[in-house]
């Protein structure tokens, strides 16, 4: 390994393995120059200090021989086993200077750096006394093997306990799940009474017993959403999208399904939080197409929150025709495609599809789109479903507009005829189109209540428009009484 001239000064330690420590892990780098030098003064070391060793060996003999100590034939033999062993010496000289050599000074304590130095040194007598002062080997063996016999003891107590923890997690999760589907058998229970409180409460207790379940809770809010209109609020979505990040990570399907959720949320609320739907939804579509790929059921989710966006987008207020047909021709590619996935990938998906149609309708008010979404929705459950609701509501509202004149109670701030015809005319058309909208408006609460109950909100919503309605036909009929009725609705509105 080298970096720029240097190079490892132990380069084994990139074959070795290592555990996790507090301890820093330190790679000392040195040039190439300066490694050489080091190896050539650690052997210059080495070599004196053995030549140091092989004289003093050879004035021991010479010592005992002239002391008359041992014989000429001993003399001969003890030198010649001397420079024997002195021949071996090459490889433990090489040895010794890797060693030395690959040694960081900086990192060991001054005792190993004074006992390292002094072997290198020929300082035999010093560096015996330095290892000696750490005390006996024996007792410091003996003390290694006893904390060695104590660890392997608590490995063998913390396996048990980890068997004995996962065993315990295993009967809490299947506690858990009991409870979680206990938790939907009351949500279906107040459910058929249309109980929507009540069955909303056990919903979120599912989703609070096991939080990193995003399913659950995105299931309570959208429950919440519908059956109870002002029991939701945006910081659930926000929960669930930190929770999708906390345990699945900014790459994961849960992580896109709750940033397309909070786009659609967004863009429902005004077409001026478009641009921020659209980072939300940008990023879920960028992961769903990293995952899935383009045809995929999850991608058609994702091209029908574009075609919601934009479609609410084109109903804001434009500077110009160009930037709305814009809008409108995207809101438009997206919801095809969305309808091509759809029916390739998933063709027993009718709502999916007949909500595409619903939103084409909206955007491009081509009666075919209204009637394709229509048809579906009579084929599921005998038309008794939200679908086939919502059509007779949207069209008694359409009837409920302002086709001939022009009324505060929807679009503006003041009475006015928009017609072609004199004013008398244009209210008891106005008149007619509206007692069109209500027997529409109860078909659709019919629906509404034989699906979903009495309690179901939309009920209380078509109450409050026909009421709206029958209350300006009354005022419509009162000045249709005198020659100037637009003015006569202007004075009765504003002291109302």
């Amino acid at each position: 390994m080298q970096k720029r001239g240097y190079v490892l000064a132990d380069p084994e330690i990139l074959s070795r393995s290592f555990e996790y420590s507090t301890n820093p892990l330190v790679l000392v780098l040195e040039t190439q120059s300066q490694q050489a030098d080091d190896k050539l003064a650690a052997e210059r070391q080495v070599r004196r200090s053995l030549q140091k060793q092989l004289r003093l060996k050879e004035e021991e003999i010479e010592e005992l021989k002239q002391k008359k100590q041992i014989t000429d034939e001993k003399y001969r033999e003890l030198l010649q086993t001397l420079y024997s062993k002195q021949e071996n010496n090459e490889r433990l000289i090489s040895q010794m200077v890797q060693k030395y050599t690959q040694m960081d000074y900086d990192q060991i304590d001054s005792l190993d750096c004074l006992i390292s130095e002094a072997i290198l040194n020929g300082q035999l007598i010093k560096a015996d006394s330095l290892l000696r002062s750490k005390g006996s080997m024996r007792d410091r063996v003996e003390e290694i093997m006893f904390e060695q016999q104590i660890e392997t003891e608590e490995e063998k107590l913390l396996a048990k306990r980890q068997v004995d923890l996962n065993l315990s997690k295993a009967g809490t999760n299947k506690k858990m799940e009991n409870v979680a589907s206990d938790c939907h058998k009351f949500f279906d229970r107040f459910c058929l009474t249309q109980q929507y409180d009540s069955a909303a409460f056990y919903l979120n207790i599912r989703s609070e017993l096991d939080t990193t379940n995003i399913n659950y809770l995105l299931e309570s809010i959208d429950f919440e959403k519908e059956f109870i209109s002002d029991g939701w609020e945006m910081t659930k979505y926000k929960r669930a999208l930190d929770i999708s990040l906390k345990f699945y990570g900014e790459q994961s399907w849960e992580y896109a399904l709750c940033c397309n959720r909070i786009g659609n949320e967004i863009s429902e609320e005004s077409y001026k939080t478009a641009d921020f739907a659209e980072k939300y939804l940008k990023v879920a579509h960028n992961i769903i197409d990293s995952i899935y790929g383009d045809n995929h059921l999850e991608m058609a989710r994702c091209y029908l929150s574009y075609g919601k966006m934009y479609s609410s987008e084109s109903c804001g207020i434009y500077s110009n025709d160009t930037d709305w047909e814009k809008d409108v021709e995207l809101a438009k590619d997206y919801l095809i495609k969305a309808v091509n996935i759809y029916k390739k990938v998933n063709p027993t998906g009718l709502l999916d599809i007949a909500k595409c149609y619903m939103l084409l309708y909206d955007v491009c008010g081509e009666e075919e789109f209204n009637e394709m979404a229509f048809n579906i929705y009579k084929s599921i459950n005998k038309g008794q479903n939200a679908g086939t609701a919502f059509y007779y509501y949207k069209k008694g509202l359409k009837f409920y507009g302002n086709e001939n004149l022009l009324t505060p109670s929807l679009y503006g701030y003041f009475f006015e005829n928009i017609s072609n015809f004199d004013d008398h005319t244009a209210i008891r058309k106005e008149i007619k189109n509206y007692k069109k909208s209500i027997p529409l408006l109860r078909k659709a609460q019919d629906i509404y209540i034989r699906a979903f109950g009495i309690n179901y909100p939309m009920v209380d919503e078509v109450d409050y428009i026909i009421d709206q309605i029958e209350t300006e036909i009354q005022l419509f009929n009162r000045a249709l009484k005198y020659s100037d009725p637009i003015q006569i609705l202007y004075n009765i509105w504003n002291n109302r």
